[in-house]
């Protein structure tokens, strides 16, 4: 058994990866599920700064409603923050150890666009959305082809390194086919 010392210092976390898929449910919603992997690369343990306190924050987009959680909901696991909710979770040394998914709807009329700022240094973001009839236009991605999910083909986007305080600025148009 292993113990390990605690910091509340968050900045030594690193997003090795953050996942973004798009779906669109209805005409009017586009459905956005994102995937955090994150490594704790100290010899710590990450931990509330505060007794009942959030660990690692993640911000929503201007607009966002109807949050889910993969595993846990608010008022739990999770506690809200003013730009979006925290994980009370901590965050154990290791590569890619610690994860959170979690989904949320923004309002779609043919265009939306998807703007967020990160608190912590990103390795890689990949975005996924129907390949067929959605466009995406983004400074930070580049497309990396199309990929068949099981039957489905998504065209991806990816980007590297973006460093804590930057933002991800997506803007998303068209008609999935249905």
């Amino acid at each position: 058994l292993t113990i390990y010392d605690t910091s509340s210092d968050v900045s030594q976390l690193i997003v090795d990866r953050l996942h973004i898929f798009l779906d669109f449910p209805t005409e009017e919603v586009m459905q956005v599920v994102e995937l955090y992997v994150i490594s704790n690369p100290t010899n710590e343990t990450i931990v509330a700064g505060e007794a009942g306190g959030g660990v690692v924050e993640f911000s929503l987009p201007a607009g966002a409603t109807n949050l889910q959680f993969q595993d846990g909901m608010l008022g739990e696991r999770y506690i809200a923050s003013a730009s979006g909710f925290m994980d009370t979770i901590p965050v154990r040394p290791g590569k890619g150890q610690y994860q959170v998914m979690y989904a949320y709807d923004l309002p779609y009329d043919k265009k939306a666009d998807l703007e967020q700022t990160f608190a912590l240094n990103m390795d890689a973001v990949i975005l996924m959305a129907p390949s067929d009839g959605v466009k995406i236009k983004s400074d930070s991605l580049e497309s990396s082809g199309v990929r068949d999910v099981q039957g489905t083909e998504f065209a991806m986007y990816t980007t590297s390194s973006l460093a804590a305080g930057e933002k991800l600025k997506i803007s998303v148009s068209g008609s999935p086919a249905s």
